[in-house]
């Protein structure tokens, strides 16, 4: 959508918006989120991945959760210039939301390439993280060959003292062992 058209909302309008409510659940933050996802256009991710990088935390956390899936109906026409942004996030990222979003933005992603760094967090001292790790491994490894270290993450996190890892490594497990030829 441009803005000449017809019902046009600013990208920075939007994320201002999803960021001025501090509750991740909230109506209020996950329209806007919604109306930015869906969009394939080039102005729409240019303002994600610039906020991606504001100094604003809950602009950061906001713009993290768009770039996950921004352009999804249009088979994500960003993939690859997001990729990145979203591992430099994990890799310099300290509050453990963020970077639960992160890993959470990377497994709906699905990019293989996001595997290592991922995997870096499976013994994070956050159950939250871990739980995030538990829940992207299978969607970011190799379905049909996944490296042993993902199983082998996996089957740790199964141990988990969290109930909810637990949880999600075993039915990450699960689908990566379905998924074998």
């Amino acid at each position: 959508m441009r803005k000449f058209e017809p019902g046009y909302e600013d990208p920075a309008r939007l994320l201002a918006e999803a960021a001025a409510c501090p509750d991740p659940e909230d109506e209020r933050r996950l329209r806007p989120i919604r109306r930015l996802q869906r969009r394939p256009d080039a102005e729409t991710f240019l303002a994600v991945a610039e906020a991606a990088r504001s100094a604003d935390l809950e602009l950061r956390l906001v713009a993290v959760d768009v770039l996950g899936q921004l352009g999804y109906a249009s088979g994500r026409p960003y993939r690859e210039q997001t990729l990145p942004i979203l591992l430099a996030e994990l890799d310099q990222a300290e509050d453990p939301r963020l970077l639960q979003a992160a890993i959470t933005a990377l497994a709906h992603l699905g990019d293989g390439r996001a595997l290592n760094s991922v995997l870096r967090y499976a013994v994070y001292r956050d159950a939250d993280i871990r739980r995030a790790v538990a829940l992207a491994l299978p969607s970011i490894a190799d379905e049909r060959y996944p490296a042993p270290e993902v199983e082998d993450a996996l089957v740790e996190l199964s141990a988990d003292t969290d109930e909810a890892v637990r949880d999600w490594a075993a039915f990450g497990l699960a689908e990566i062992r379905r998924s074998r030829p």
